[in-house]
């Protein structure tokens, strides 16, 4: 009996590692052909571009806060007033914020790997109200640098907008240039805006149109009171991403359609941009929504 309960063990073990062997050649396999598909993607990335966030837009106000503090000298032995001036931004963010976005999909191929890039055509509109900058008007220690207010568009991948685009700004044409103009991560573009210093309740318009160049992923972030994103595309296989997910999709043979309706309430966004004006913008970076490109199989 005891040699028989050995013998058994001994085929079980025999068998555990005639299965482990195929098991973890599957799993080599699977590793390998990763690897080789990121790399097929870094390639298609660095002649195309990489995934895209488009994070905005922003109406970015700099100004100039003057301080006072008492301050010890060593030297005559008692406290002195000293007075500094530390420059700061006032980020504004949109009452109102409309996107709309045709995306049209094709394959870029890499050997046996093929993978989803994209064309957007993106139509941004939207109104800006004054109140924060009336707010801050009331601080006699600030001084507001009008002629340097801009609205700003990050974007993930500058590489991505081919066409320059133009802002129309309460009834006026206005000139991108490239860069963000805030925080470090990723580029973007900007544009100069006059006609906010005004000592009464305004609202601004403001809309512009992009063409975006991407691969497999397309978000944006709710910096809007009231955001609505409208996502249109013939590719039949989305996946959903990122802190919200749609109000509404529909995905059929002919493509799919997706509308996300976001609130600054539920998107922290008050928190966020504060975080933001102090130089800490990566929760704003990050907090985003949107859709991915998959493969199937």
């Amino acid at each position: 009996m005891k040699y028989r309960l050995l013998l058994k063990l001994l085929v079980i073990c025999v068998l555990i590692i005639g299965l482990t062997i195929p098991i973890l050649m599957i799993r080599d396999l699977v590793s390998e052909r990763s690897y080789y598909r990121d790399e097929a993607k870094q390639s298609i990335a660095a002649s195309w571009t990489g995934a895209q966030k488009l994070l905005g837009p922003i109406l970015v106000l700099p100004y100039a806060e003057r301080t006072k503090s008492m301050v010890w000298d060593a030297n005559k032995e008692r406290k002195h007033l000293v007075e500094q001036v530390n420059e700061r931004r006032l980020f504004v963010l949109p009452s109102n914020l409309e996107i709309d976005a045709k995306v049209r999909t094709e394959e870029r191929s890499r050997g046996i790997y093929a993978i989803p890039v994209y064309e957007s055509a993106i139509d941004v509109s939207g109104v800006f109200e004054n109140k924060r900058i009336l707010a801050l008007l009331k601080d006699k220690a600030v001084t507001v640098h009008w002629d340097k207010a801009f609205l700003s568009m990050p974007v993930s991948d500058i590489r991505g907008i081919v066409v320059e685009p133009v802002l129309r700004w309460n009834g006026g044409d206005r000139e991108f240039v490239s860069g963000s103009g805030i925080g470090t991560q990723g580029g973007g573009m900007m544009a100069g805006v006059g006609g906010l210093d005004v000592s009464q309740p305004a609202r601004f318009s403001f809309s512009f149109s992009v063409q975006v160049h991407g691969m497999e992923t397309l978000q944006f972030s709710p910096v809007g009171k009231s955001t609505r994103v409208a996502v249109q595309s013939a590719w039949r296989h989305p996946s959903f991403l990122g802190r919200y997910l749609p109000n509404e999709r529909t995905i059929d043979e002919q493509g799919f359609s997706a509308e996300w309706r976001i609130s600054s309430f539920s998107g922290d966004m008050a928190r966020i941009r504060a975080l933001c004006e102090s130089g800490k913008c990566d929760q704003f970076f990050n907090n985003t929504f949107g859709v991915a490109l998959i493969q199937p199989v």
